[in-house]
């Protein structure tokens, strides 16, 4: 009887350990299936597996430009990844280079705006509540907001910031992560400008106008989004700021209505460029280290210049222009729409190709070196005459001031 006891002690001991092993090699494998779910997820997105993605989706033929926009009115029209992104007054429109259509959303908003990084866009209505992160094929993520917005951003990472009126507050500013979590709210006492974002997501800049002694100065405020805290306020003074832009994860550039400058993501002004009294009237960034200025009062002087700075505000390149200005791209080359047509040029100011064209024009892009124009009845691809370029920086956007900076430039 003891032996018998002895050996149910025995089985029942294997048969712990056996039912043990088996419970272990489910625990594993069920972690092995969750890690490679969360792999996939994270694989999938990143920016490099959206950007493939964003090639695949450009693929294909369409029925070629150009494009009718019948009973629409085109808000912008920018370079969005290979492809040619059109923001209307109703949909938000993804085109390829043969006017494939990649997507055509109704997007639902009052006064729309938009923000793009390299692979996902941010629409959001400016005065209006409601913003939404799309990519080239689909609206990603949607937000509802209890105040009216002024302005947004979003970064290559996926991380993106939307500001807008307080309650309480004069201004909020809400920062999200790339799955459309919230990070952080910050209450700020004075009326935000505008908001930028590094490529990495990892530092916000926010710039914010403020009255003092009867002079309008420009505060910046400097973030690390990782641990959700101010790191540095510095002060422009007597500058009223339009627009704000990262050249890299460190720098970015400021454009005020005296001077465009060079600040690191550690409150330093590193250069500046000053505009001799000039009148700014249009800017835009390039995302490789060019911005574009005009300077000039055309309607008294009938010319503007066109003045083309480095990453150390330098200015490389120069160009008169005698004809009205009404739209400024800078992309693989500085594309202008004048009254008279399309200029194009060199990041040296050298001009490389033209069109002439009636009054029609509204806007100008460029994409992979193509120029298209926004006409009141549709896109249209705008063959350029003139010698080839070389190849230069990447594609850029075109800046309008804030409406906070357009606000406060009226009441002066």
């Amino acid at each position: 009887m003891a032996t018998m006891t002895h050996l149910n002690r025995v089985r029942r001991k294997r048969s712990v350990k056996r039912n043990l092993r088996y419970l272990l090699i489910f625990l594993a494998m069920a972690v092995g299936v969750v890690a490679c779910v969360l792999g996939v997820q994270m694989v999938w997105q990143s920016s490099w597996v959206e950007k493939a993605a964003m090639q695949i989706a450009s693929i294909g033929n369409g029925g070629g430009y150009p494009v009718t926009l019948e009973g629409k009115t085109v808000r912008q029209m920018q370079a969005f990844g290979p492809d040619l992104a059109v923001l209307t007054d109703t949909t938000f429109q993804v085109h390829n280079s043969s006017a494939k259509v990649i997507q055509n959303t109704q997007h639902h908003l009052s006064n729309p705006q938009a923000r793009y990084s390299s692979v996902r866009a941010l629409l959001y209505e400016r005065g209006g509540k409601k913003a939404a992160v799309y990519s080239s094929k689909r609206v990603l993520h949607e937000k509802s907001f209890d105040n009216a917005i002024f302005t947004g951003a979003i970064s290559d990472s996926g991380t993106w910031a939307v500001a807008t009126q307080g309650t309480r507050d004069v201004a909020l500013v809400y920062v999200y992560n790339k799955a459309g979590d919230e990070l952080f709210i910050w209450h700020s006492q004075e009326r935000v400008a505008d908001v930028a974002l590094s490529p990495d997501g990892k530092t916000l800049a926010v710039t914010t106008l403020v009255a003092q002694d009867g002079i309008l100065n420009t505060n910046v405020w400097l973030f690390d989004v990782g641990s959700k805290k101010q790191t540095k306020t510095i002060t422009l003074a007597d500058q009223m700021v339009v627009g704000t832009h990262f050249l890299n994860n460190s720098e970015f550039f400021a454009v005020t209505d005296r001077q465009s400058s060079v600040i690191t993501k550690n409150g330093v002004v590193k250069y500046q460029y000053g505009y001799s009294g000039q009148t700014l009237s249009g800017y835009s960034f390039g995302q490789g280290k060019y911005l574009a200025v005009v300077l000039g009062d055309y309607e008294n002087f009938k010319e503007s210049t066109l003045l083309i700075l480095d990453s150390k505000c330098e200015e490389v390149g120069k160009a008169s222009i005698q004809s009205q200005i009404l739209d400024l791209y800078a992309g693989d080359k500085v594309t202008v729409l004048t009254q008279d047509g399309i200029l194009e040029y060199s990041f040296t100011g050298e001009l490389l190709r033209e069109h002439e064209a009636s009054n029609t024009g509204l806007l100008v892009t460029q994409v992979k070196g193509q120029a298209y124009l926004c006409t009141p009845t549709g896109i249209e691809k705008v063959k350029l005459k003139g010698a080839a370029s070389s190849s230069s920086p990447e594609s850029g956007s075109s800046q309008e001031p804030s409406e906070a900076s357009q606000e406060a430039s009226s009441s002066q």
